[in-house]
């Protein structure tokens, strides 16, 4: 059986997820900024598949070339948020964290990939 001390807090699961998401997040600023260093890049990784949007290319931006790759990465998005905001205990805890730094991956790969398709 599970001791309280497996618990974690609202704090806790927070900064864990932060963590998860801001690393992704981090390594998509530098890799968009070295793509195109512009000031559309500082918010490119935030946008995922419509990042091509910020640059003036909304018709080479993921979204619009790969509707439902989009579509499916944002589903997962949602799924690996509920995750981390509804799983408390360590164990579950620590597969949330795994799923949405996966997702911060692919979702900043996704960002990567509708800018470059903006420089073509």
């Amino acid at each position: 059986m599970a001791s309280w001390r497996d618990e974690l807090t609202t704090q806790q699961r927070v900064a864990q997820g932060a963590l998860a998401l801001g690393i992704p997040l981090l390594l998509g600023w530098i890799g968009l900024g070295l793509l195109r260093p512009e000031l559309a890049s500082a918010v490119g990784p935030l946008l995922g598949p419509w990042a091509g949007v910020a640059y003036g290319h909304g018709e080479c931006s993921m979204a619009s070339v790969k509707p439902l790759a989009s579509a499916v990465v944002t589903a997962f998005g949602l799924v690996a948020g509920a995750g981390l905001f509804l799983a408390r205990r360590r164990g579950p805890q620590t597969l949330a964290l795994l799923v949405a730094a996966v997702w911060g991956l692919a979702w900043v790969g996704m960002a990567g990939y509708s800018v470059a398709n903006t420089l073509s």
